[in-house]
C-alpha cells in the first residue's frame, strides 16, 4: 500500500517538476542562497539521492522560509524516505504559503494517504479540483482513495476523467484495469493492462496483473507468457535497486553510475542510461567507460555523429575493448565511412577472435562498398560461431541472388526459415529466388 501512494507522488512530482506547475504569485525570495539550495535539492531528486536532497531543502527553508516549492520538494523527498508526519508537515507549509496551488494540494493530498489520514486526503484532492479542474492526478488519486474503499463504480469514473485528460500515463490505465477486475469485468480489464504496457513496456506489475486476468479467463499460455515476462522484469529491478544503493553509498564514484548506466542499458531504458553515464562524466569529464557507455546509448537512439565522438573520445582516452571497437564500426558503417568501418570491426576481432557480430558487420561494409566474396566469407565466419542467425543467412542469400546463384540462394533462405519459419525476408527472398531460377531456365 505504501509503495503504491509513494510511486503515486513521484508520478505527480516529476509531473511538476518537468515544468508543469502554476505561478506562485506574491512570493519574494529574500534570500538568494535559498534558490541554491532548492536548485541543489531538485538535482538530487533527479538522481534519487533523497537524503542529500532533504539536507538541501532544508537549509534552502531555513534561509527563506517563505519559499513554498522548497516546503513542497522538501516534503515528497521525506515521504520517500518514510518521515510521513514531516512530510505532510511540510507539505501542509507549502500549501499555506501558496493555498490556490494545485499541486502542492495534491501532494499534500498524496502525503495524508501513505499516514493513513484518508478524510483529510479526499479534502485536499477535492480542493486540487477545484483549483484546476483539468488536474489529471488530482482525479486519478481521489480515484485511488474510492478503489481503496470499494466504491469502484465511483473509482472508475475519476479513473475515466483522469485518462481523458492524461491518456498517455500508464498508471491510470493500470488503476482503471484493477477497478475493473474488482467487479470481474476481466475483458475490459485486460484492455487497460495492455493499454498500460502499450504506454511503458517496462511497467512490471501491468504484466504481472494481465498475466493472472488471462488464466482467470481461461487463456493459460497467454497467461504465463506474460507471468514470464514479469519474472524478468521484476529481477531486472531489483538489479537496478542495487545498483542504485552503490550509487548512493558512493556518489563521488563514476564507476558507480556507470555500474548503473549498464543495468539501464541492459533494459533498453536509454534515457535512464544516458542521464547515468552522464552523470558520471560530470565527475570526471573523461572517464572511459562513462564515455563508452554513453556512445553506445547514443547510438541506440540514432544519434550517429553525437555516438561517434564519445567513442572516439572512449579510444582517445585509453580504452582499449573489442565491444568499444564493435560500437565503432556500427557508427562509421551507419555514417558511410565503410573503410573506418572495417578497420574498427578488424580492431574488435583481433581482441575477440569469435565475436560473431563484429563479423557480422564486418560483412555489411565489405557489402556496401561492392566486395561481395568477403562480405559472404565474413557473414560465413559468423555463422561458424552461431548457425542460428537467420538475418546473417538472408544476407548471403541477398547477395547469391546479386550474383544470379539462386540455387545457392534457395538453399541459404531455406536455412534461414528452418530456424525462423516466419520470416518475412527469408520468404520473400526465396520467392525471389525462385523466379530467378525459373527465368534462368526459360532463358535457356
Amino acid at each position: 500500500m505504501r509503495m503504491r501512494v509513494l510511486i503515486l507522488l513521484a508520478v505527480s512530482f516529476f509531473f511538476v517538476l518537468c515544468g508543469q506547475k502554476k505561478e506562485q504569485k506574491g512570493i519574494v525570495i529574500s534570500n538568494p542562497q535559498a534558490l541554491n539550495h532548492l536548485r541543489i535539492g531538485q538535482q538530487y531528486i533527479e538522481q534519487d539521492q533523497f537524503d542529500a536532497a532533504i539536507g538541501e531543502l532544508r537549509a534552502a527553508v531555513k534561509l527563506d522560509s517563505t519559499l513554498a516549492e522548497a516546503w513542497d520538494r522538501l516534503g515528497f523527498v521525506l515521504a520517500m524516505e518514510n518521515h510521513l508526519t514531516e512530510a505532510v508537515e511540510a507539505a501542509q507549509r507549502a500549501v499555506k504559503l501558496v493555498p490556490n496551488n494545485a499541486f502542492y494540494r495534491q501532494h499534500l493530498a498524496s502525503n495524508y494517504v501513505a499516514l493513513g489520514k484518508h478524510a483529510e486526503a479526499i479534502k485536499e484532492y477535492k480542493k486540487a479540483i477545484e483549483i484546476d479542474e483539468n488536474y489529471a492526478h488530482a482525479y486519478h488519486g481521489l480515484g485511488f482513495l474510492y478503489a481503496l474503499s470499494n466504491d469502484n463504480e465511483r473509482a472508475i469514473k475519476l479513473y475515466k476523467k483522469a485518462i481523458s485528460l492524461k491518456p498517455d500515463e500508464a498508471e491510470f490505465h493500470y488503476d482503471l484495469g484493477n477497478a475493473y477486475s474488482k467487479q470481474n469485468k476481466l475483458e475490459e480489464a485486460v484492455k487497460e493492462y495492455k493499454e498500460s504496457i502499450k504506454i511503458n513496456p517496462r511497467f512490471t506489475k501491468a504484466y504481472y496483473a494481465l498475466g493472472n486476468t488471462y488464466i482467470k479467463l481461461g487463456k493459460q499460455h497467454e497467461g504465463e507468457r506474460e507471468l514470464e515476462i514479469f519474472k524478468k522484469l521484476e529481477a531486472a529491478e531489483k538489479e537496478i535497486a542495487k545498483r542504485k544503493n552503490v550509487v548512493a553509498k558512493n556518489p563521488t564514484d563514476p564507476a558507480a553510475y556507470c555500474y548503473l548506466g549498464s543495468a539501464y542499458l541492459q533494459q533498453n531504458d536509454y534515457s535512464e542510461a544516458a542521464k547515468t553515464f552522464r552523470n558520471a562524466l560530470k565527475i570526471d569529464p573523461q572517464y572511459s567507460d562513462a564515455l563508452f557507455g554513453l556512445g553506445v546509448v547514443l547510438l541506440k537512439q540514432n544519434q550517429v555523429g553525437a555516438a561517434l565522438q564519445r567513442l572516439k573520445q572512449a579510444v582517445e582516452s585509453g580504452l582499449r575493448k573489442p565491444k568499444l571497437y564493435h560500437a565503432l564500426g556500427m557508427a562509421y558503417f551507419r555514417k558511410g565511412m565503410y573503410d573506418e568501418a572495417i578497420t574498427a570491426y578488424k580492431k574488435a576481432l583481433k581482441m575477440k577472435p569469435d565475436f560473431v557480430s563484429a563479423y557480422s558487420g564486418l560483412g555489411d561494409a565489405y557489402q556496401a562498398q561492392g566486395q561481395l566474396e568477403k562480405a559472404v566469407a565474413n557473414y560465413k565466419k559468423a555463422l561458424q560461431f552461431d548457425s542460428t542467425m537467420a538475418l546473417v543467412y538472408c544476407k548471403i542469400g541477398d547477395i547469391y541472388r546479386q550474383q544470379g546463384k539462386f540455387e545457392e540462394a534457395m538453399e541459404v533462405y531455406t536455412k534461414a526459415l528452418k530456424i525462423t519459419p516466419n520470416l518475412g525476408i527469408a520468404q520473400w527472398g526465396l520467392a525471389q529466388a525462385y523466379q530467378g531460377k525459373k527465368k534462368t531456365k526459360t532463358n535457356r
